[in-house]
């Protein structure tokens, strides 16, 4: 999976050429120990107890949504909404035979679901893939009951790090590479996304991917595939591409590779 997939495919998983290759994604994702601790952290600030109903939105394959099942109980409900049902397929395969776990197909922007039909609501690395994510988050609040808590947890791609001895050649790849996300800075908008959603209570906790390693950094970010597009369209010299992956890859097997990436968790209380 290039870059452009990446980019584009989660808006649309089901239509790209190798649409089980997001599972994949994931799962390199979610074995990382900074997504497994930001994951408890959003668990926590659902503040939820047994026999809760709770909703994850954009579930992917569900790995959430079966973590929650565990936390409400067997007289709660764990429900997973996605646009996709590639990946929605996916989740239900790996839903243990007599999980509680609930997958549904929808999109966050309209949720299937009647109002107040939870006592929480979750999203993580959702609203990047949004233009507009201000009707996903007045979604979640509207499907969740008065005193609930809705927690999202998005990164801010604009102000993605890396330590690189060209600085300007990073600031133009690094802004290309943004550039194909329809919503890049979707970390920093959460807080008066929130707010204008009616939200309460809006706390901002900030979190920080760090990558050490190079070849993990290009398997999430996929450096060398962005570079290579950027050069192939004419927003880089290629020379310059290739001498920029040639020190990132130098660096990494010196062990002065340093990749960054900010990310914001937020949480509120519906009304």
């Amino acid at each position: 999976m290039d870059q452009q997939d990446l980019v584009s495919g989660f808006a649309d998983v089901d239509r790209t050429a190798d649409p089980t290759s997001f599972a994949a994604w994931l799962d390199r994702a979610s074995a990382m120990e900074f997504f497994q601790r930001v994951k408890r952290q959003t668990y926590t600030l659902l503040e939820l107890r047994a026999g809760n109903a709770v909703l994850d939105v954009g579930c992917g394959t569900g790995e959430d949504v079966r973590a929650l099942a565990e936390v409400v109980g067997p007289g709660g409900r764990a429900v997973g909404v996605d646009i996709s049902e590639t990946l929605l397929t996916e989740a239900r395969a790996r839903a243990a035979a007599g999980s509680r776990a609930e997958f549904h197909l929808g999109d966050a922007r309209a949720l299937p679901f009647a109002a107040a039909s939870f006592d929480g609501c979750r999203a993580e690395r959702t609203l990047t893939y949004l233009a507009d994510p201000a009707p996903a988050v007045a979604e979640m609040v509207r499907v969740v009951r008065p005193g609930g808590r809705v927690v999202a947890f998005e990164p801010d791609l604009e102000a993605l790090m890396v330590d690189a001895p060209d600085a300007g050649l990073t600031r133009t790849i690094l802004a290309y590479f943004c550039e194909g996300f329809p919503n890049s800075r979707s970390g920093r908008q959460l807080p008066a996304l929130f707010v204008a959603a009616g939200l309460r209570e809006v706390a901002v906790a900030p979190v920080t991917l760090v990558v050490a390693d190079f070849e993990q950094a290009d398997q999430f970010f996929k450096l060398r595939a962005t570079v290579e597009r950027a050069g192939a369209e004419g927003r880089v010299a290629v020379a310059d591409g290739e001498r920029w992956v040639g020190e990132l890859e130098a660096r990494g097997r010196a062990g002065q590779f340093f990749l960054a990436s900010p990310a914001f968790v937020v949480s509120g209380r519906t009304a």
